[in-house]
C-alpha cells in the first residue's frame, strides 16, 4: 500500500489552521469574572466517539471548584460510560462528585479543599458517540434553566459565571456520489488526510453530491485497448501521472488516441463512461478551495494536471 503524504504546505497551514481555530475556546468576556466553556469536535462520523472539553477559559476573580450541566441532542448523540466524564484535577479540584447522567445529559462538579483557583484550560472531559445524523447543541445549562444544578463556579460572592456552548455535527458513513469519500471525509473539520480537512469553511468545501471534485482517478493508465486499473480513493503521484498520460484527449476524439496511445471517447472497463472522463476536470468554483476539483471540461489539458497535483496527499482510505 503506498505511503500517504501530506500535500503540500499550504494545505498543511491551512489545515492547522482551522484546527486551531476550531478547537481553541475563545475569550468572549473582556471584564473580570468567570466563564465555562464547552469544545467538541466540530464534525464526526455516525458510530464515532469523541470527547467534549468542559473548560474554565475565564477565571480572573478565582474560584473553588464548579459544577456543570452539559446537555445534547439525544437523538443524535450518546452517552459512553466508562469513561463517561474524565476529571483532569485543573486548579487542584480534587473533591471530585460522581456524574448523574439525565434524561439531557450529565451533571458532575468537582471542588478544591481549601482556597482559591486561577487556573484555566480543561476541567473534565465527556466521551460521546454520534448515533444519528444532525447537528446537536453541546449546551451548558444555566443558573436560570435550572436554579439548582445549572452550570457555575464557585467564585467570590457576586461575580456571575459566564457561558459559551459549542455544537458537533454528526454526518453518514455513506458514499451518495461514489467518488470513495464518505459524506464524513468530504465534510469540512474532517481529520487529515479526508478532503475536508483542508476546507476553509463549511461553504467552501467538499461535496458528496459531485463525484468530481476528488481527484482520484483509475491507476495505472495503460495504452488502448489494455484496461485501466482501479481507483484506490487516494491522490499520489500516480494519479498525477494518470491524468498526465491523458493530456491531449478530448470529448469527441472518435477513439482516435493521443501521443501515448489513448482516447478519450473510448470505454475500455464497459461502466458506459468514456475513460477520458475518468480523468477530466476543471479547477474549483467560486467558493469552493482552490484545490478542490471542478466538473469535467470536455478535454484532459495541463490544467487538469495542476488540478490533482494540489490534492496529492489527501486520502479516503480506511473508516467511515
Amino acid at each position: 500500500m503506498r505511503k500517504l503524504a501530506i500535500a503540500v504546505a499550504a494545505v498543511a497551514g491551512i489545515s492547522a489552521l482551522v484546527a486551531l481555530c476550531s478547537s481553541a475556546p475563545q475569550k468572549a468576556h473582556s471584564s473580570p469574572g468567570l466563564e465555562m466553556s464547552v469544545v467538541g469536535p466540530g464534525v464526526e462520523a455516525v458510530g464515532d466517539e469523541f470527547d467534549v472539553d468542559v473548560n474554565v477559559s475565564q477565571a480572573d476573580s478565582g474560584y473553588t471548584g464548579y459544577q456543570a450541566y452539559l446537555s445534547w441532542d439525544m437523538s443524535m448523540l450518546a452517552y459512553v460510560d466508562p469513561p463517561g466524564v474524565t476529571y483532569t484535577g485543573l486548579g487542584s479540584m480534587v473533591l471530585d462528585a460522581t456524574p448523574w447522567v439525565v434524561a439531557d445529559g450529565v451533571r458532575f462538579g468537582s471542588a478544591r479543599v481549601s482556597g482559591y483557583s486561577y487556573a484555566t484550560g480543561t476541567a473534565a472531559r465527556v466521551r460521546l458517540k454520534c448515533i444519528g445524523t444532525g447537528t446537536s447543541p453541546l449546551h451548558l445549562v444555566s443558573l436560570v434553566e435550572d436554579p439548582a444544578y445549572g452550570t457555575k463556579l464557585g467564585g467570590p460572592p457576586g461575580v456571575p459565571t459566564w457561558l459559551v456552548d459549542d455544537e458537533v455535527t454528526c454526518l453518514s458513513g455513506a458514499d451518495s456520489d461514489g467518488d470513495g469519500c464518505s459524506e464524513y471525509q468530504e465534510a469540512f473539520g474532517a481529520p487529515l488526510p479526508y478532503p475536508g480537512s483542508t476546507c476553509a469553511s463549511p461553504a467552501a468545501c467538499y461535496s458528496d453530491s459531485n463525484w468530481y471534485d476528488f481527484y482520484d482517478v483509475a491507476i495505472p493508465a495503460m495504452p488502448d485497448p489494455i484496461p485501466n486499473g482501479p481507483r484506490d480513493h487516494a491522490v499520489a503521484m500516480d494519479d498525477v501521472l494518470g491524468v498526465l498520460f491523458y493530456v491531449g484527449t478530448f470529448d469527441g476524439d472518435g477513439g482516435s488516441p493521443n501521443a501515448n496511445g489513448v482516447a478519450y471517447d473510448v470505454d475500455k472497463d464497459a461502466d458506459t463512461v468514456k475513460d477520458g472522463q475518468d480523468y477530466d476536470r476543471s479547477p474549483s468554483l467560486v467558493p469552493n478551495p482552490p484545490w478542490d476539483a471542478g466538473p469535467p471540461s470536455g478535454a484532459v489539458a495541463m490544467d487538469d494536471v495542476l488540478v490533482v497535483l494540489a490534492q496529492v496527499g489527501l486520502s479516503c482510505v480506511g473508516p467511515p
